[in-house]
């Protein structure tokens, strides 16, 4: 059986954390979600999870400075924002940062973007440990 690829979601609306649940299982998977951008920075830690989704809107940070506190820690954190109403600002704000953007939709395209960016840096793991 192939290995499950763990990832951290920090967003705080449970109907999306569960619908990333399952469609992300689909594709083996899993998904620890944490509710706040605080509950997410004392959770992660690199052996822990492949990569990280982090949502614009949280309830005590925007997600923009949750990234920028993760990777001010680990620079070679593997992060994503994710939002539902992803604009210029935003998208400009995370390229300047080297982070790639997902917007929500409701034909859930963004879940394939979101599975092909895990299994991308599952790969440059695996190549930095084997190689």
């Amino acid at each position: 059986m192939k290995p499950q690829l763990p990832l951290l979601y920090i967003d705080d609306t449970e109907a999306d954390v569960e619908l990333m649940r399952i469609m992300l299982s689909r594709y083996g998977m899993t998904l620890k979600a944490a509710a706040t951008g605080q509950e997410g920075l004392t959770d992660y830690h690199p052996a822990k999870y492949s990569a990280v989704i982090v949502d614009w809107n949280l309830p005590d940070r925007d997600g923009l400075d949750i990234i920028s506190d993760l990777l001010r820690r680990y620079p070679q954190c593997p992060v994503a924002l994710i939002s539902g109403a992803l604009d210029e600002e935003k998208s400009a704000a995370a390229a300047e940062m080297g982070v790639e953007c997902f917007e929500k939709s409701l034909n859930f395209g963004y879940i394939e973007h979101i599975r092909s960016f895990a299994n991308r840096q599952a790969c440059v793991v695996n190549r930095k440990v084997t190689g």
